[in-house]
């Protein structure tokens, strides 16, 4: 047996063990029972007649058997790696039209080469799209308004056409947001098995499950949960969805168990077309860039004329314009990467990907911050007001020369709002807030009121309130370091 045969063989068998046992097919969104071992469809299993049986042995198994998060999810994503390996492999073999070559290798059918990112315990599908969708005065996408008006073909047809299935209108408001306002459920139900992101915030955090509830309506909640809503996710005021309606038999299914099926995998996009920023990029490798007429280079960092993405040296070390391009959602690439972006790769396992080999905690910050943006989530300061005091002079932050007009930038870039005079206590106590970057269980959860000071000039007064705190200017820049509004 030579050894193309070999691999072929290797594949054949893994897609045998990778097969449903209803429908004999790949698994998708595969789930594994615990107690017998046996992997199935989660659709499959859903529709199973069996109730709490296992479909192909018959024994029995409850709710918290049920294994979503299994080993033939790694295993399908490492094959896919492999594929992309031999597929590269099979294009340095030279190909004879006219004879069938032993040596070239044919992969599955169903072990196409996706581009997956693992995050969170979650598996993105990320998907490329040519040219940007349009949108009327309002933001609104053709899929918004086709959600609007509950036309079902319509929206079929657009998503079928590879259109952003999550893009937010200027609202913050989703495609499935839309959909469950009108209370249509084929229509949220289609999004939902197209793999819609469905816990995305939407205005002050609202979540699909949270808009569902607050509408007491039991057969929309139902839906999301069966597809795998968070029940725990907490809006702009810290409520929770089941804090969003007072309707006994919608409580009772809100805070009981359910059964997914969605198996945690989320269809994503990126634009194919690149607007980039070159941070202190070798000369010959923006030249080559520039020459590149699929490639816009900007010559300046400005956001308004629609960047995408922000190139930097791994041996760079931290900046303003690396911390501002975390905080206005740019996708970041490293300078290694020309070639690939030269060619149309724009992908980049950026869970995995080193973009700073110089600060492993800014790394992490800026992996966090690229994966926020993909997945549509506010921005790092979004409704958070800052006062700034002092801060006339330069005041140094580890390397960097801070002074007001770099701290209103920042702010400005993450979203929060900059104030000309400090908050007045009895305002802030008002209102129970929550930054959705600030971690359960900090100083910072309930604060949205800010007075920032330099470390070595702090005020004679120092408010450290639920609702209004004193913090340094070292302290705003770590945040947006760890890309989290920490203590």
């Amino acid at each position: 047996m030579d050894l193309v045969t070999g691999i072929i063989d290797i594949f054949d068998s893994l897609e045998n063990g990778r097969a449903c046992r209803l429908c004999m097919k790949q698994c998708e969104n595969p789930v594994r029972i615990k107690t017998c071992g046996h992997y199935f469809c989660t659709n499959c299993l859903e529709s199973s007649k069996k109730d709490h049986n296992c479909p192909d042995c018959n024994e029995f198994y409850e709710v918290q058997h049920l294994d979503y998060d299994n080993i033939m999810l790694l295993c399908n994503e490492k094959l896919l790696e492999l594929c992309e390996l031999l597929e590269e492999a099979s294009n340095v073999i030279p190909k004879d039209t006219n004879k069938k070559d032993s040596n070239t290798i044919t992969i599955p059918k169903s072990c196409q080469v996706l581009h997956t990112l693992l995050y969170h315990g979650n598996t993105y599908h990320i998907n490329f799209i040519e040219k940007p969708a349009k949108r009327n005065a309002k933001g609104e996408t053709l899929l918004h308004l086709a959600c609007k008006k509950q036309k079902f073909n319509q929206v079929r047809d657009l998503v079928e056409s590879k259109v952003d299935i999550n893009a937010k209108d200027y609202a913050g408001w989703a495609p499935l947001h839309e959909a469950i306002q009108t209370g249509n459920l084929e229509i949220v139900e289609y999004l939902l098995k197209k793999k819609c992101l469905i816990n995305i915030p939407g205005p002050e955090y609202t979540t699909p499950l949270h808009q569902a509830a607050s509408a007491n309506n039991v057969e929309m909640v139902q839906l999301l949960l069966k597809y795998g809503a968070d029940k725990n996710m907490v809006d702009y005021t810290g409520l929770k969805p089941e804090d969003c309606t007072k309707f006994q038999p919608l409580l009772d299914i809100l805070k009981g168990e359910c059964l997914t099926i969605n198996g945690k995998t989320f269809e994503v996009f990126l634009p194919q077309q690149v607007c980039l920023y070159c941070h202190t990029v070798d000369d010959d490798v923006k030249v080559k860039l520039q020459c590149c007429k699929q490639l816009e280079v900007a010559n300046k960092m400005d956001v308004k004329r629609n960047l995408t993405h922000f190139m930097i040296k791994t041996t760079h070390i931290m900046s303003f314009k690396i911390l501002q391009a975390m905080l206005e959602g740019l996708q970041f690439v490293t300078q290694d990467m020309a070639d690939n972006l030269i060619k149309g790769d724009c992908f980049i396992n950026i869970t995995e990907h080193t973009f700073l080999s110089t600060d492993p905690t800014l790394n992490k910050g800026i992996q966090k911050a690229t994966m926020s943006s993909i997945l549509k989530l506010p921005k790092l300061f979004d409704g958070i007001n800052f006062y700034i005091e002092d801060h006339v002079k330069p005041v140094e932050i580890y390397h960097l020369k801070v002074e007001k007009e770099y701290l209103v930038k920042l702010i400005k870039a993450g979203g929060g709002k900059v104030l000309h005079r400090p908050p007045a206590t009895r305002t802030c106590e008002s209102e129970y807030t929550h930054p959705f970057f600030a971690p359960m269980g900090a100083n910072t959860y309930s604060c949205c009121n800010f007075i920032l000071y330099a470390h070595n000039n702090p005020p004679d007064l120092i408010y450290n309130m639920k609702e209004l705190q004193h913090k340094t200017s070292k302290w705003f820049i770590d945040c947006i370091v760890k890309y989290e509004i920490s203590d």
